[in-house]
């Protein structure tokens, strides 16, 4: 019969195995963590600059061990096949399954079904990225209800999901700008200036034209024809033609003419190349009180203003326009 002693030792034995075991996985996880932190930010390094097939490979054994960081990036590439063999049904899953608390998830399942045109899909997930201050996903709900993906157009709607991405200081031009335009139907001008400038300071064009317009009219701000030259040169820089025909406004308010009359002929020849038969027809309509077609006021040489274009090039138009009876 085991003794009291001899069941104690036992005990005390099996006690000093078990903090042994418990020692050693201690000092594993210690060493392990490390080169497990090391592997997730290589991983997710190459991830970020698109080394999909190494990403992957780095980074799956880790998203199976559920680590968040890693199920999102594998769960994406799965989901585009990125890296790997398109699996959109398992990294849906894996996503979904992140989704409720990780707006980042929410995220990118939203995107995927907006970029495939499922509002009725995508709009769960993007409300709940919105919900975290995802500027980006304000705007894709913000595109939603401009209608084409199964949700309804709604003006109202699209303009307050717009507003929202703009607060929140991530935005795209062409949000802004689009932004600007609703602002402008609804004659919200002060609205208008404010968006339109910050496309405008990222680029766009329209917004660039619009906000030059504005200034030109004093609507939403002060009548001020320097700024609104001023807004309207990169326009005319780059060709855009309605630019170029706004910009011949200001020439001749600014007592201009010949400058104005540079930038309709610049508009008509690219609202031509735009294919925009609108710009086209306002241009045609501003350059008949100048005498075109008796050559009067127009100069033969090249203009060396902001609207630049071949003289040449814009007679054959307006001498094809006049046989054709356009």
């Amino acid at each position: 019969m085991e003794s009291s002693a001899e069941r104690h030792g036992s005990s005390a034995g099996a006690e000093s195995w078990v903090r042994r075991i418990g020692s050693v996985l201690v000092t594993i996880a210690f060493l392990a963590a490390p080169a497990a932190a090391q592997d997730l930010d290589a991983g997710l390094a190459d991830f970020a600059n698109k080394r999909y097939s190494r990403a992957f490979k780095t980074l799956e054994p880790l998203s199976a061990t559920g680590v968040q960081e890693a199920q999102l990036a594998v769960g994406k590439m799965l989901l585009l096949g990125k890296g790997t063999e398109q699996d959109s049904a398992r990294g849906i899953e894996m996503l979904d399954s992140l989704a409720t608390e990780s707006p980042e998830a929410a995220f990118i399942l939203g995107e995927y079904y907006f970029e495939k045109r499922q509002g009725l899909r995508a709009m769960p997930y993007l409300e709940r990225a919105a919900a975290a201050g995802d500027g980006a996903a304000m705007e894709m709900i913000g595109e939603l209800y401009r209608g084409g993906r199964d949700i309804d157009y709604s003006e109202a709607d699209m303009a307050r999901w717009f507003a929202k991405a703009i607060e929140s200081g991530s935005v795209s031009p062409w949000t802004a700008m689009l932004s600007g335009l609703t602002a402008l139907k609804r004659k919200n001008y002060e609205l208008a200036v404010e968006h339109f400038g910050i496309a405008a300071d990222k680029g766009n064009l329209r917004a660039v034209a619009e906000l030059g317009r504005l200034y030109y009219e004093g609507l939403g701000t002060s009548r001020d024809l320097s700024e609104a030259h001023r807004r309207l040169l990169p326009a005319a820089a780059a060709h855009y033609a309605l630019g170029e025909l706004y910009l011949g406004d200001v020439f001749v308010a600014m007592g201009q003419p010949i400058r104005g009359l540079e930038c309709y002929g610049a508009a008509l020849i690219d609202g031509k190349r735009e294919e925009n038969p609108e710009v086209m027809k306002i241009a045609w309509q501003k350059l008949l009180p100048f005498g075109i077609l008796g050559n009067a006021g127009v100069r033969v040489e090249k203009p060396d203003g902001p609207c630049d274009f071949e003289p040449s090039e814009l007679m054959l138009m307006l001498v094809e326009s006049y046989f054709s009876g356009k």
